[in-house]
């Protein structure tokens, strides 16, 4: 698919914002608005008032970087960080930038700065077409979907009962069966119901409608777990890294079953 071409994507923010700023990283990119986001992508924000800056734009364009390569924590030339880095015995922000771009050119080569394919992800025609078809199905209703769970998502756990939370998911299950943060969180409630099998069926319809979700990968791996199958559960766990190298949690979970 055309997508799976493009590595990179430079937004540029036109008009007269004053609050704008420039931004860089990656995100998963919002194909289908309030159903679906695609493959991760670097992203870059730059408001026209700064488009002649060289200098915020390597700023930013380092941080797509960083994004790709796994370089944390952000802003690793402050002082209040630069701990984080021993091996980088320079100084200033040009410095640190030169240093890791030279580490990276040297061990894997920079032509690896593409997140196209790096996590085994691609979009299939068919995968766009049953999620549009779930766009269409829902119609006018599916904004609202997407906000109901924003809302139970926002209230786990702290501010909500698991049953309002409950009646919030179904809400928004009603607007659109195919509302992927509404499975998953359904699903998250279901477990902790001690129903793994009912909470196993909705994380698999939301895989199956997104299969480049970091999350419902991880919830998939601890629904396995809970139901003592801890092969496939870290099959799932596995995956969930290879989405989101980033993520703790399931490099954590795959920690406590080897221990086990």
């Amino acid at each position: 698919m055309w997508l799976d071409r493009l590595s990179q994507f430079l937004r540029k923010i036109t008009g007269g914002d004053l609050w704008a700023k420039p931004t860089g990283g990656a995100q998963r990119l919002p194909l289908i608005p309030w159903q679906w986001d695609g493959p991760k992508r670097g992203v870059l924000y730059i408001p026209e008032s700064f488009a002649d800056r060289p200098g915020t734009l390597l700023h930013e364009i380092f941080h797509t970087f960083e994004a790709r390569f796994e370089i944390q924590p952000i802003h690793g030339f402050r002082s209040e960080v630069r701990s984080a880095f021993p091996d980088w015995k320079g100084s200033g922000e040009w410095d640190f930038y030169s240093h890791h771009l030279g580490r990276v050119s040297s061990s894997v080569g920079l032509s690896n700065f593409i997140f196209a394919g790096r996590d085994g992800y691609a979009v299939t025609a068919a995968l766009f077409a049953a999620n549009r078809e779930a766009a269409a199905l829902a119609g006018p209703g599916i904004r609202r979907a997407f906000g109901l769970s924003e809302e139970a998502r926002r209230n786990h756990p702290a501010f909500a009962s698991d049953a309002t939370n409950e009646a919030l998911y179904a809400r928004a299950l009603g607007l659109n069966p195919s509302c992927l943060p509404a499975l998953r969180g359904l699903g998250m409630l279901r477990l902790g119901a001690k129903d793994p099998l009912a909470a196993k069926a909705l994380f698999e319809r939301a895989w199956a409608l997104d299969p480049g979700s970091a999350d419902t990968a991880y919830w998939m791996g601890v629904t396995e777990a809970n139901r003592r199958d801890t092969e496939t559960a870290a099959l799932w766990f596995r995956r969930a890294l290879a989405l989101e190298p980033g993520d703790r949690r399931p490099a954590e979970y795959l920690g406590r079953l080897r221990r086990e």
